[in-house]
Parts: C-alpha cells; sequence; structure tokens
C-alpha cells in the first residue's frame, strides 16, 4: 500500500527529469563556442574568396573554391549537434540547398557559362548567409565553461 500512495509522486518526478533532459535537447549543449567561431571564420574566409574569384571571371578558381566550401559545410554538420534542435534543422536545410547549388554550379563552371556560374554562386552565398547567422546565435549562446554540461 504505501508504494501506491507514492506513485503519483514518483511519476510526477519521473515527468520532471524527462522533462528537463528534453529542454536540454530542444536547447542544445550551450558547448563549442570556440569550435563554432572558428568553423564560421573559415566559412567567411572561403565566402570570400569565392566572391572575389566570381567578381574577377575567374572560372577555374570558382570551380576549385567549390570544394572547400562543400568541406567547411560538412564540418558545420558534423558539429551541429551541439545546436538547438530549431537551429540544427534550419542549418541542415541551408547545408542542403547549398550542396545542391554547389553542384549545379560546378557543371555551369564545366561549362564554361559566367553568368550562370555567378547567378549560382549569387544563390551559394544566400545559403551561407543563413548559415552564418544560425552560427552566430549558436556562438552567442555558447558557453565554453569547463565542466558545464
Amino acid at each position: 500500500m504505501r508504494l501506491h500512495a507514492r506513485l503519483p509522486a514518483l511519476a510526477a518526478v519521473c515527468g520532471l527529469v524527462l522533462g528537463l533532459a528534453s529542454c536540454q535537447q530542444l536547447a542544445g549543449s550551450g558547448k563549442g563556442k570556440a569550435e563554432f567561431t572558428e568553423l564560421r571564420t573559415q566559412l567567411a574566409g572561403s565566402r570570400d574568396a569565392l566572391r572575389r574569384a566570381i567578381g574577377e571571371g575567374d572560372l577555374t578558381r570558382v570551380g576549385a573554391l567549390l570544394p572547400a566550401i562543400s568541406s567547411r559545410l560538412d564540418e558545420i554538420e558534423k558539429r551541429s549537434s551541439s545546436m538547438n534542435m530549431l537551429d540544427r534543422e534550419h542549418v541542415a536545410l541551408q547545408i542542403a540547398t547549398a550542396r545542391r547549388t554547389i553542384t549545379e554550379t560546378d557543371r555551369w563552371v564545366a561549362s564554361g557559362d559566367l553568368d550562370t556560374v555567378r547567378t549560382k554562386v549569387n544563390q551559394i552565398d544566400v545559403s551561407l548567409d543563413e548559415i552564418d547567422t544560425i552560427l552566430d546565435r549558436t556562438i552567442r549562446g555558447a558557453t565554453d565553461q569547463p565542466g558545464a554540461s
């Protein structure tokens, strides 16, 4: 009988623990400020190089920079588990869009169509801008305290 009297309290405690665990999943781990800062800096450098190359009309350099940007996107995706759930989903969508556009751009680079490559690079830049915004928000919300969980 004593156990039956305690079941509602035990259920409430279990529900609270599960609720807190869910909030952590929604909020992300809050770690990795330095890691995301480095990724954001690397992505910005790649974006700037791509903008310069397209501004100069250098399709060879544009073609060489596309894999570097893809590599940066891979790294961001690998570390996205530290983001909150909404940002993680948003960044995944933007990365998928950027990858698709990079693949399309690579084909136009191979054909030598500078005008279409410019259009595609602008589309890539829109996705990269969204990713940069998410990284910035993640960096501002991150804590790099030793022992923080």
